[in-house]
């Protein structure tokens, strides 16, 4: 059987359009999915950073707090009456706008912060509303 150098119709017109067809959307794909796990990384990433910045200022308002109250403790033991006032509203809401924006909450590390807002007092308010608008 001798080759012409020629390919058949059907190769020409059918299969390799169907082989480009199948390459480029296995591309497509692959990217689209590639994307998807960047974006949710990098939210992960925001969320653990926003916590981090937030119990930071919690940890500065609680140490704040701790000296307000050992200096009306000291004035009261001298026998001195002085008020003291006591802010019971803590930001949450850089926690609360990315939160929101996770979009699989089922990483480890993640469970174990949601946890422990819900554990923590000082954020009931905040994180009851919205861990309700978000996990229903």
């Amino acid at each position: 059987m001798e080759l012409s150098g020629q390919i058949p119709w059907w190769l020409d017109h059918v299969g390799v359009p169907l082989i480009f067809l199948l390459v480029g959307a296995s591309l497509g794909f692959a990217a689209g999915r590639l994307k998807d796990w960047l974006d949710a990384r990098k939210v992960k990433k925001s969320f653990l950073k926003a916590i981090r910045v937030e119990l930071l200022t919690l940890n500065e308002h609680l140490k704040g707090t701790l000296k307000d109250v050992a200096e009306v403790r000291d004035s009261l033991d001298k026998k001195v009456p002085k008020a003291l006032h006591l802010a019971t509203d803590f930001q949450t809401g850089v926690y609360t706008c990315q939160l929101g924006k996770l979009r699989d909450v089922s990483d480890p590390l993640v469970l174990e912060t949601i946890r422990f807002t819900i554990n923590c007092p000082i954020w009931r308010e905040s994180r009851t509303t919205l861990l309700q608008d978000h996990l229903s």
